[in-house]
């Protein structure tokens, strides 16, 4: 029977025979699989449980499982009351009492939740752009159909379905419309996955461990009282005003808009102006650096901040209305830069009337985000090492890596862009300082960050689950081989942005250690990224020497000191 026939049929069981989980579980909703399995049935039972989480579901008339000679099952119904009601029957309790409590009861909110669009599971019109099209190919080599094939085209159509009904698809809606007899999950092939993410999960921890400790080891040889210095983590003396301005690129067929954050009376400002450009990330806005740039504008700085719309919030919101088929344009690898080129070019034509003159248009800070970093690097002179990203793109793990996932799409450009991409001629001469924010680096590969040649900052969080550390920002960070200044924070228990963190958060019980909430603890680190960014443009722009004790380890180990989020730095490569 064809695939194309088998979607015909309504589902009577889940046959499991050997695993699931990817190494961005957690990002895509299957939080519960972070916490090491205690026995080998309730690594099946939670594989099962979690996968239901995040694309199929169970309401079957029973779960059949197996692993190897090992065989077992379970009544739907007795999932499915546990989910309404918390019932937990005598066939139910000899899987449950295999998992921890609060896996249990995620596991409960799990099945019954809906499925909102970019935080669980994407909307329908995602799973059929590229970047979703990848998605499935993964979930559909794990998700499979009764003969053993793909589940992609099933599960797609499932999710499409049970989206369309009131309220919006839940886990056990998805699986009501799996059009196929009996679901198979390939256990095997998923345990083996867990044990590759597993080691490499450990791997990632052993490096920023090393990272700490070298923190920790400079900041006993230099340290700081931060009590002596001025508190940068604190608005600083300027009343700030924003307004936004439209741009227009013609030859690009490109308009949108920028914010810019200044003091209200720049007449006060003594001397020069520093100019701060940010660029944010992936499927979000311009909105995302408010509290940043504000930040940097009380302290006499010129913020400006452009919105990438080949990539931003909006792209993403047309792709869920239908009114497009991507949610990231592959052409985005190089507008962006030029977007930020145009933003410059643009504050160069208004610098005479607007300031006078005085912003200091030759030697400017570049910030980003996520993909910003990508943009805030390539835009510093880091080139694109292609035969090293098509190696990376051929990983099992691409369909939940975000970062790389986003990163191979610029595989597809055509030539007159991926030339861009290789020769430099993005690069902006203005840019003095690059800071990216949990950069996508990784693309750049060792010769393409060694042409970055100005001070490079960069920031990781060790619970990055969109960016991994490692990969994204450690062995990046040890490729800038000609940078003449480079420094990297790492962020403890920090996600690639504040949403992401706190489910982690909730998800390890963080909440409430040391006497702090994520609420004051988040409020804590933006403060010191605030004060870290002013003391780098004050050093790196302004030419203020006395600001370095503000970049040393010993500054940043004292004033984080006791805090969930705490931050350490170090200025050479970890070995």
């Amino acid at each position: 029977m064809s695939e194309t026939s088998q979607l015909k049929l309504p589902v009577r069981e889940v046959v499991l025979e050997n695993g699931c989980h990817s190494r961005k579980a957690s990002f895509f909703g299957f939080l519960p699989m972070l916490r090491p399995f205690q026995a080998l049935r309730s690594f099946i039972f939670g594989a099962i449980a979690i996968t239901a989480s995040c694309t199929t579901a169970q309401a079957a008339e029973r779960i059949s499982f197996q692993f190897g000679i090992l065989g077992d099952s379970l009544a739907v119904e007795s999932l499915k009351a546990f989910a309404e009601d918390g019932t937990v029957d005598a066939e139910l309790a000899a899987f449950l009492n295999f998992l921890p409590l609060q896996v249990q009861t995620q596991l409960r909110e799990g099945l019954t939740q809906t499925m909102e669009s970019s935080e669980t599971l994407p909307a329908s019109q995602w799973l059929y752009s590229p970047v979703g099209d990848k998605v499935l190919d993964y979930a559909g080599s794990i998700i499979k159909m009764p003969s053993g094939q793909s589940g992609k085209v099933a599960l797609r159509a499932a999710i499409v379905l049970a989206g369309g009904e009131p309220g919006g698809a839940t886990p056990m809606g998805v699986l009501e419309a799996f059009p196929a007899e009996s679901i198979r999950l390939d256990l095997a092939q998923a345990w083996g996955d867990w044990r590759r993410i597993r080691a490499a999960w450990d791997a990632d921890a052993t490096v920023v461990a090393q990272v700490k400790q070298a923190a920790l080891v400079e900041a006993e040889r230099s340290p700081v009282d931060p009590e002596a210095l001025p508190p940068l983590s604190k608005l600083g003396p300027w009343t700030v005003h924003s307004q936004s301005w439209m741009l227009e690129d013609p030859d690009r067929e490109r308009r949108y808009p920028v914010d810019i954050y200044q003091p209200r009376d720049l007449g006060g400002v003594t001397g020069p102006l520093p100019l701060v450009v940010m660029s944010h990330g992936y499927a979000v806005d311009r909105k995302y650096f408010v509290g940043l740039a504000t930040h940097l504008a009380s302290y006499g700085v010129v913020v400006a901040v452009p919105e990438h719309v080949g990539s931003n919030l909006g792209q993403r919101l047309a792709l869920e209305a239908g009114l497009s088929q991507e949610s990231f344009l592959p052409s985005e690898f190089v507008d962006r830069p030029f977007d930020i080129t145009a933003v410059l070019d643009e504050l160069e034509r208004r610098n005479g009337a607007d300031y006078q003159g005085r912003l200091q248009l030759d030697r400017v800070a570049l910030v980003g985000h996520s993909m910003g970093g990508y943009t805030a690097l390539v835009t510093s002179g880091a080139t694109v090492d292609f035969d090293h990203l098509q190696e990376r793109c051929l990983s099992r793990f691409i369909e939940v890596d975000t970062a790389l996932l986003l990163a191979c799409r610029a595989l597809e450009l055509p030539g007159a862009m991926a030339r861009s991409l290789q020769d430099g001629s993005l690069r902006d001469e203005r840019v003095q300082l690059v800071v990216g924010l949990s950069p996508v680096a990784s693309l750049f590969g060792e010769e393409g960050m060694g042409k970055i040649t100005i001070p490079t900052v960069m920031l990781a969080g060790n619970y990055d689950l969109a960016a991994p550390i490692v990969p994204e920002q450690v062995e990046p960070f040890g490729w800038l081989k000609n940078a003449p200044e480079k420094s990297l924070y790492v962020v403890e228990n920090w996600s690639h942005e504040e949403g992401i963190t706190k489910v982690i958060w909730d998800f390890l019980g963080l909440e409430g250690l040391l006497g702090q909430s994520f609420e004051e603890a988040n409020l804590i680190f933006q403060a010191n990224l605030g004060a870290a960014l002013v003391a780098a443009v004050d050093v790196y722009l302004r030419g203020e020497a006395e600001s370095r004790e503000y970049l040393s380890s010993g500054y940043v180990e004292a004033v984080s000191a006791g805090d969930l989020l705490r931050m350490h730095l170090v200025r050479s490569p970890v070995p």
